[in-house]
């Protein structure tokens, strides 16, 4: 993808972040970095945490106790850092998380914080990440925000309402991958997003959670063997089941929303960047399924 006369590909990722096409994984010099987009990747992440037992590196942060440590939060092993925030990563950077080598997977929002805090020359990361399609993650959003809401009028805003409000989430995938929170995005934005996809990340999609676990499971070598087989099998088939549960909990809620409804248009018209994106990896997941099947 070219990139425009103005747009750099950003260096941290350039230099910290692994190929995914390179197949021979440096466990003793790499690790996993997986870009948590919001409403999305919490069912990756149960995979991860509960069937593959990987001690993971993200927001579970200890009050009061800044050690560099695993600890144990609902039978799920975690780093004592807190990934969610810059200050957060920032400390985690001066502690060494990459090279004290106490995460099997590090899991932030904050992909480009990341490369350049946390990964160096000797210590660098192999990004993946999962997408969801515009509309269903704005719909997930919805559901899991609106019974927080303060007062009786926000409460009762309704999806159609909530898509043009301040509490929803515009173009959230292109501003994250490319660190532009604020400001108008422009098409270099996106050209820009496309390549960092498709130069440093391996890509995972909701709504073909089996295939993408299988990716991940090849890719990275994640599968268990011998008598924790079944254990791990179930797992998986746990961990999905309650995620299509869960969806057909916010349909129940919600109710159903498709192409051409006034909300739905609204939806993709206010993210118009993240809806190319998300096309974009689409293509991008069918292409690399041919190639993605290495292990360490």
């Amino acid at each position: 993808i070219p990139l425009g006369d103005t747009t750099v590909f950003p260096l941290a990722m350039e230099q910290f972040l692994v190929d995914p096409r390179l197949s021979t994984i440096d466990t003793s010099h790499e690790t996993p970095l997986f870009w948590q987009v919001p409403f999305v990747g919490g069912v990756f992440q149960n995979f991860m945490t509960g069937c593959s037992k990987k001690v993971l590196a993200s927001n579970f942060k200890l009050a009061d106790d800044d050690s560099m440590r695993v600890h144990m939060v609902r039978e799920s092993l975690y780093v004592n850092a807190d990934l969610s925030s810059i200050e957060g990563i920032g400390k985690a950077g001066v502690e060494g998380l990459a090279k004290s080598h106490l995460a099997d997977v590090i899991v932030s929002n904050h992909v480009h914080v990341i490369a350049s805090t946390i990964f160096d020359a000797s210590h660098k990361g192999r990004l993946f990440t999962a997408l969801k399609h515009p509309v269903d993650r704005c719909i997930s959003e919805y559901y899991y925000i609106l019974p927080t809401f303060d007062g009786i009028h926000n409460k009762e805003m309704n999806l159609e309402e909530f898509v043009s409000s301040k509490f929803s989430d515009k173009d959230w995938m292109t501003r994250f991958l490319i660190g532009k929170r604020n400001g108008e995005l422009v098409p270099e934005d996106l050209q820009l997003a496309k390549e960092i996809l498709r130069r440093r990340c391996l890509i995972g999609l909701h709504d073909q959670i089996e295939q993408s676990i299988h990716l991940f499971e090849n890719y990275f070598g994640w599968v268990a063997e011998g008598k924790n087989a079944g254990n791990y099998r179930r797992c998986k088939q746990e961990v999905v089941s309650n995620e299509k549960a869960h969806a057909r909990e916010i349909f129940g809620k919600i109710g159903k929303v498709e192409k051409g409804d006034v909300v739905y248009e609204k939806i993709v018209n206010l993210n118009k960047y993240d809806m190319e994106l998300y096309w974009y990896a689409h293509d991008l997941f069918e292409k690399q399924k041919s190639w993605a099947k290495y292990g360490p």
